[in-house]
Formats: structure tokens, sequence, C-alpha cells
């Protein structure tokens, strides 16, 4: 996946790639076999990144992943409670320093729940544990995770 392309999304509002991206992962969800899940869960923007970029963009993608799968969507039963620092250039002690405490689920709506995390990039992996732990300490039964591309950094 163009790296690029992510960023356009991202930074320039292309949001006519939301059903490109959906279907990149539904094609990708379909590949590995049998992962059962209830709900998606995107990764969260802060308030203040969603009202600079306008939309979330991870929220639009699951929405219409949801759609296609027949699942439950939610923006709201994970979220960012506190602002960070762009993570694209830390390393990975950076970004578990600056991740720690940053996320919250509503276990109302995560009890019980098995959940697909989805997020556009993949580094160290930091940003999708952190939400994990937090949504497994929520009660939920299972989390997966699904990414648009994979950056390795250590």
């Amino acid at each position: 996946m163009g790296k690029q392309l992510i960023m356009d999304y991202k930074y320039n509002q292309s949001t006519y790639l939301s059903r490109y991206f959906s279907q990149m992962l539904y094609d990708n969800i379909m590949a590995q076999g049998e992962i059962e899940f209830d709900m998606i869960v995107p990764v969260p923007l802060h308030v203040s990144r969603k009202r600079e970029r306008g939309f979330n963009h991870m929220e639009r993608i699951s929405k219409v992943l949801a759609e296609q799968l027949d699942v439950l969507s939610s923006g709201t039963a994970l979220q960012r409670i506190k602002a960070t620092p762009r993570l694209k250039n830390l390393n990975r002690d950076e970004r578990k320093r600056t991740l720690e405490g940053v996320f919250k689920a509503d276990k109302a709506q995560i009890s019980g729940k098995r959940v697909l995390l989805i997020d556009d990039i993949i580094t160290t992996g930091s940003t999708m544990n952190f939400c994990a732990e937090v949504l497994l300490s929520a009660g939920a039964s299972a989390v997966h995770g699904a990414v648009l591309s994979v950056n390795i950094k250590d």
C-alpha cells in the first residue's frame, strides 16, 4: 500500500478513498479465514486532531467495512483522552512513554465483544498494543488487529 496515498487521505481529506481502503481491509480479512469479531473499532484521534483534519479517517473506513461485514462499528467505544504529538518520528521507547494513559474504552460498548481494531499504519505496534490492552481491560473477550500498511521502525 502506498504510504503517500494514505497520507493524502489523512491530510488532504481525500475521503473518496474510504471505500478503496475499506475494500483492501475486507480482502485481507477474508484471506485470513475465520476471524470472528462482533465490532470494528478504529484507533481514535484526539478531539483536537479530529478538528484539525476535519474528520477521523479510520472511523470512516470502519463504517464502510462494518457495512461490508455486517457487524457493528463504533467510533466512541475507544477514545483518545490525551492529545499526543505525532508519533511518526518517535522510536519504540518514546512511543510507549507518549502513549501511556492515552486511551480509554467504554465498558458498556466493549464488554463481552470480540473486537477488530483497525489503524492506517503500524510502525512499532505500540499504538495497537496500548489500544488492545485498554479494550481487553474494559472487558473485550478478544481483540484482533488490521492495518492498511506496515512501516517497520525500531
